[in-house]
């Protein structure tokens, strides 16, 4: 008699695709972040606050990454350039509901 597997692969697989299923989410709310940001009035806190950065002198080291890192460089990458300012893609409608499926699937992070 062989030995018995409690859960082996199907477990290991149902975690494997939660895990994935987690990611997409939150790579879809991410995206979907950026375009409800960038539509915000100017003088609104919340668009402020994602677009302020530090104007002292930064210590050295590898600067830290940014949550739109990931966006500018995926952006770049599709549009064969080092990288773009979401912000300027946020614009053009089109363009960036042709970019949303490609981002939200890209199974690793942009900036690793």
């Amino acid at each position: 008699m062989g030995p018995h597997k409690v859960g082996g692969t199907a477990t290991s697989e149902r975690t494997t695709t939660a895990g994935k299923m987690a990611a997409t989410s939150a790579r879809r709310r991410k995206w979907n972040y950026a375009k409800k940001i960038s539509a915000l009035p100017k003088d609104r806190w919340a668009r402020r606050l994602t677009y302020w950065t530090q104007k002292k002198k930064r210590p050295l080291g590898r600067p830290r990454t940014r949550w739109c890192d990931s966006l500018d460089l995926f952006l770049g990458r599709k549009r064969n350039c080092k990288r773009i300012d979401y912000r300027t893609v946020v614009t053009n409608c089109d363009l960036w509901k042709g970019c949303q499926r490609h981002y939200v699937q890209e199974d690793r992070d942009c900036d690793k």
